[in-house]
Parts: C-alpha cells; structure tokens; sequence
C-alpha cells in the first residue's frame, strides 16, 4: 500500500500542467532551437523535482524515470526549448497513461493517523496509548491492525483482531493473578473459562479499592464478551462502519482501564 500527500499530489500536477502548456503552446516568435538561460533551466529543474516528489509514491515508475530524465536535461548547458518541450509531453503522456491503471483510495482523515504504522520512520503513537503497549506487548500487533482495518473500512476484519488483543489482554491479567491460564496439554484455555478462573482470584482478595477495581475489570471482561467476541465468532456476523468504530473506542478504552491492574 502506497501512502502519498494529496496536497503534493495537487501541487506537483499544477506545475506540469503549467509546464505542459508553455512547451505545447510557448510563444508564437519562439525559437525552439534557441538554448535554455541558466535561469529557466534552474527554475524547471527545481519544479520538476517538486513533481517528482508529489509522485515518489504513487505506483508510476515510468513517469518517475521520464520526469527524472526532464531534470537531467535541465542541467545540461546546450538544452533547447525544443527538447524541453518533447520531455514535458513525454512526461505528461506517461503520467496520463499510467494514471489510467491506478485506482486511489480515500482514508477519512480522522483515522489517517493509524495507518501511519505501516512506515516504521514515523513512530506513530500507539493507538491504544503507552501504557497499554507496555503492560500487553503480545496485543501490539493485533491493535495496530484493528486500527489500520478500521481505517480501510475492513470492520469485521476490526473487530476480529480487536477480540484478539483481548484474548492476549485476558491472558495476562489471568497470569498475573496466578490464576490457571492453560490445559493439561499446555494450551491457553478458553477466554470464557480465563474470566471464571479470574473471578475466584478476585475473590480470594482482600476488600477495599483494589478487589473493586479487579471486580470492575471482570464485568469489563465479561460483558466485552458477549457484546463482541461471542458474536464474531458466528461466521455470518459482519459489523457497519459505526459497530466497528464503537468497538474499537470501546476495547481501548477497557484495555487502558485494565492496563492500571498491572
């Protein structure tokens, strides 16, 4: 998946269409032949390279190569107007042709910033916030792509990994407690059974703030549930833009909740 600057996208389009329309047009006494001042040539040189930056991430590789070629014929000395002007039609023939295979996809800017973790250069924030990440490192993963699925519109597929990471989430608290977390073949029990298993050990605590606080983080459990996990695991259940985005909402903010347990 290609992340690309809409504005630049904008910016770069109107200086070839600019430059497009002095090299088929020009004036009607110019003189193709006549060579390039430095000036011009350091002009065209510098907006083609602000062109092919607006395109560096689209998928026009040929484009780039012939907008690449336009920049190095502006650094030589001897380059006419006339060459200018058949490598500006190249250029803007090959963007129009490679255009015509690509298809872009809008991402509502509200969720723009979880699929900033696809460039690792970024260092996006975590979505769920540092202190989930820390105390749940084994949900990381399933986080960031409940957040990137959310953004693409891919709800049920959200709402999938966002069961996952609780799974992962339900897993730790029930270790942390010292509660029986696997079977005899060593295999992590079912999140139905962690919950109970979870409860006797709240149980087994002493009253006050910290058993209430732990009592509050079982009902969270439970009730996250049967109000999603249940239901996603029932093949013909699909979720609309709104159930996935409650979900995601909801699950971070159960998950920074049950981050303080630990």
């Amino acid at each position: 998946m290609h992340e690309f600057s809409a504005d630049r996208l904008r910016n770069a389009l109107q200086r070839l269409a600019h430059f497009v329309a002095i090299a088929e047009h020009g004036n009607i006494d110019q003189d193709w032949l006549e060579l390039l001042p430095a000036d011009m040539r350091e002009v065209g040189q510098t907006a083609m390279q602000g062109t092919l930056e607006g395109v560096a991430n689209l998928p026009v590789p040929i484009t780039q190569i012939a907008i690449s070629e336009l920049i190095e014929t502006f650094e030589v000395d001897g380059t006419t107007y006339d060459e200018i002007r058949k490598r500006t039609s190249e250029v803007n023939n090959t963007l129009r042709r490679e255009l015509m295979t690509v298809r872009l996809y809008c991402v509502d800017p509200k969720h723009a910033d979880l699929l900033k973790s696809t460039d690792p250069s970024t260092k996006p924030k975590p979505p769920f916030g540092v202190e989930v990440e820390c105390n749940f490192p084994d949900a990381i993963d399933d986080i960031a792509e409940a957040g990137k699925c959310l953004a693409l519109r891919r709800n049920t597929a959200c709402v999938f990994h966002l069961m996952r990471a609780m799974e992962t989430t339900v897993a730790a608290l029930v270790q942390h407690t010292g509660a029986t977390l696997t079977d005899q073949k060593g295999e992590t029990l079912p999140w139905g059974i962690l919950v109970a298993n979870l409860k006797s050990k709240i149980e087994a605590m002493a009253k006050g703030k910290q058993q209430d606080d732990w009592l509050a983080a079982h009902s969270m459990l439970h009730s996250v549930n049967r109000a999603f996990r249940t239901k996603t695991a029932h093949p013909e259940k699909t979720y609309s833009d709104e159930q996935a985005e409650n979900a995601f909402q909801a699950v971070k903010s159960f998950m920074q909740e049950l981050a303080t347990l630990i």
